[in-house]
């Protein structure tokens, strides 16, 4: 995708809150995924326990 193309999204960034967590879990399909998400502070498969110590 180009400058061009860019331009002409709407895109926005909104606060990240509990009501996403299945939605990231979802995202995060892979242990290779996990750590280059999350580092090694979270261990795969992702939880909504481990999201909740961590925004907590």
């Amino acid at each position: 995708m180009d400058a061009k193309e860019l331009h002409g999204l709407n895109a926005k960034l909104i606060e990240f809150v509990p009501q996403h967590y299945p939605l990231l879990i979802d995202w995060i399909d892979s242990d290779e995924l996990n750590y280059l998400w999350g580092g090694p502070q979270f261990e795969y498969p992702l939880t909504i326990e481990q999201l909740e110590m961590h925004y907590g």
